[in-house]
């Protein structure tokens, strides 16, 4: 099974979320079975590293951030990936205008898999500056996410 995270420059949110899954696929001894990655819509930061306040996150809980470079979404992430897990709904808008038709059903918004959450979107710490914020989202939503993920494996 492949998951992939999507934000719009790939070096906040959807890196975060990336390792922080891959941890927990890795915790769970899953993670030969599930492969993780990450990217935007945007490639105006392709090439470029995760953003300082999401790799001082991440640190600050023992997450390994190898890996963690920026790349836009390509035609290839629509066809191989089982599960496209956006961070807000204008991401969520722009994989859907990109995916070919058959694989529009496997493009979500990260927090609609959250009770009390499923209308919101993971604000993006490179507006607001707050990657505690940002953070907590994801590990709110990453139970939710692992047992949707046990469920299609």
């Amino acid at each position: 099974m492949k998951v992939l995270f999507v934000c719009m420059g790939n070096i906040c949110r959807s890196p975060m979320a990336e390792a922080m899954l891959r941890n927990e696929l890795n915790n769970l001894n899953l993670s030969d079975q599930v492969t993780v990655d990450s990217a935007g819509t945007s490639s105006s930061q392709e090439g470029n590293g995760a953003h300082e306040g999401t790799i001082a996150k991440l640190v600050e809980h023992n997450i390994p951030t190898d890996g963690l470079i920026s790349r836009p979404v390509s035609y290839l992430d629509f066809i191989n990936s089982d599960l496209i897990i956006a961070m807000d709904d204008i991401n969520v808008e722009r994989l859907e205008k990109a995916a070919p038709a058959s694989k529009k059903k496997n493009i979500v918004n990260f927090l609609s898999i959250v009770p009390g959450k499923e209308t919101e979107s993971v604000p993006d710490p490179w507006i607001t500056g707050d990657f505690d914020e940002t953070y907590d989202l994801v590990n709110l939503g990453m139970p939710y996410w692992i047992e949707q993920i046990k469920t299609r494996m």
